[in-house]
């Protein structure tokens, strides 16, 4: 049996699913998973987040099962129904009374949450082959399991859309983030389309945006790392295919959306004593399928940055024993630095 030791601190700054097969304890102040599901925290109040995955049921009452008695209404907009373009499930109201009778992962939703919960769905990643949009404002979902710089997402769109917004209820002074197509880059609050999340999308025509739900080719790691490196610049994917160790007075950086998967054998060092820096927990993403393992540092989105040093913390990836040999490191953070310990994939 497979046992996974883990140390937070602060308390939920790290998260972790484990694969499948045989049940296997795990400890420390975690969210634990198991199938193919995502967890989505949700703030009192409105929220609006989306689903990476197609859920099994697409019942309302089936999709929010896992909150129930912590919610009340569901709002989803259908903007090719321009007589009544506001969907709602109310779960007080007859079946009868209630527009929203089917959720799927094409769609934004505004969620009321009666007290901070989190949301677990359970389903199947599916390649979208589009989702529609109509001329004017969208509320749409991200299908996909990566982040990507928004730009780049939109790409099969492009020249036809000009605003996107996002509401992240977890930050209480500006929960609005905006991309103007349009305005200057300094002034853009919204930079990424991560999973989890439901985008407003203005376009100028009726068209079909192609989710980039395939997963990139990796850059293979090898040998030794000398100078600061960021992981997540030039590719989102990195594959450790050898022992490599990060030398001392090296900080390893890894940026929004950065997945790393461990060669069964390989171990990855990093020699020097130095700081773990993220932000305070505030939303994360789990994904698991097969015998994939993703941990989830969680992204930078409300509280200042917390500064920690790593003597005796284990707040990576780097401390939980022996994984499958296909774990990988899901990082969401928007600079997640990683320092002073190792991980070894048996």
């Amino acid at each position: 049996m497979t046992k996974i030791g883990l140390l937070v601190f602060p308390a939920a700054l790290l998260v972790m699913a484990w694969w499948s097969g045989p049940a296997s304890p795990v400890y420390g102040d975690i969210l634990q998973t198991t199938g193919e599901s995502v967890s989505i925290p949700l703030q009192a109040g409105w929220n609006l987040i989306s689903l990476p995955l197609s859920p099994a049921s697409t019942a309302p009452s089936d999709v929010f099962s896992s909150i129930s008695g912590h919610y009340d209404l569901v709002y989803a907009y259908d903007a090719f129904d321009a007589d009544d373009p506001w969907k709602v499930y109310d779960v007080s109201a007859l079946p009868s009374f209630n527009t929203l009778n089917a959720i799927s992962e094409s769609m934004g939703l505004w969620v009321r949450a009666l007290d901070p919960v989190t949301l677990t769905v359970t389903g199947t990643f599916s390649v979208q082959p589009g989702i529609r949009l109509a001329a004017g404002w969208n509320l749409v979902g991200y299908p996909s399991l990566f982040t990507r710089l928004l730009d780049e997402e939109l790409t099969s769109i492009a020249g036809a859309y000009d605003l996107v917004y996002l509401y992240n209820a977890f930050d209480a002074q500006g929960p609005w983030k905006v991309y103007d197509a349009n305005g200057q880059p300094s002034f853009n609050t919204l930079s990424h389309m991560q999973p989890g999340w439901g985008y407003w999308i203005r376009t100028s025509q009726a068209m079909t945006w192609t989710v980039n739900s395939a997963l990139p080719a990796p850059i293979n790691i090898c040998g030794t790392i000398t100078g600061n490196t960021t992981w997540g610049e030039a590719a989102p994917l990195y594959t450790v295919t050898c022992n490599t160790t990060v030398n001392s007075g090296v900080t390893l950086t890894m940026t929004a959306g950065t997945v790393i998967k461990m060669s069964s054998g390989v171990r990855l060092t990093v020699k020097a004593p130095c700081w773990f820096r993220a932000r305070q927990h505030k939303r994360y993403t789990l994904h698991h399928s097969g015998t994939m393992l993703w941990v989830v540092i969680p992204t930078a989105m409300l509280a200042p940055a917390c500064r920690q040093p790593m003597t005796g913390v284990a707040l990576s990836w780097a401390q939980m024993g022996a994984l499958s040999s296909t774990g990988r490191l899901y990082a969401t953070a928007a600079a997640t630095r990683v320092c002073s310990t190792t991980h070894r994939e048996a």
